[in-house]
């Protein structure tokens, strides 16, 4: 194989890290930890952009990367975290 035949081997993905969710899932797990009805208000409050992220939100970003629109966007790193740390925090703890 020469330098060439590599080249056109290569093959580079994209990542996107999401962050703390507002899920219907996330919901029934904080209910069953914290069984605090206001805790996506009560942790959205301590978070940066005052709110988890939108599963909606997700999809779109994820709709681009796998679009013609993504065009030439390879081995990107894209990182939709609205929390200091990504990752499901609360449970009514802070």
């Amino acid at each position: 194989m020469n330098r060439m035949d590599h080249k056109v081997c290569v093959i580079a993905g994209n990542q996107l890290d999401v962050g703390w969710m507002a899920s219907d899932n996330e919901s029934v797990i904080q209910a069953a930890e914290s069984g605090d009805p206001d805790w996506m208000e009560k942790a959205a409050s301590q978070l940066p952009f005052g709110r988890l992220i939108d599963p909606e939100e997700t999809a779109r970003a994820v709709n681009f990367l796998v679009s013609d629109d993504a065009g030439s966007v390879s081995d990107t790193k894209a990182t939709a975290n609205g929390s200091k740390a990504s990752g499901r925090r609360w449970a009514g703890k802070t």
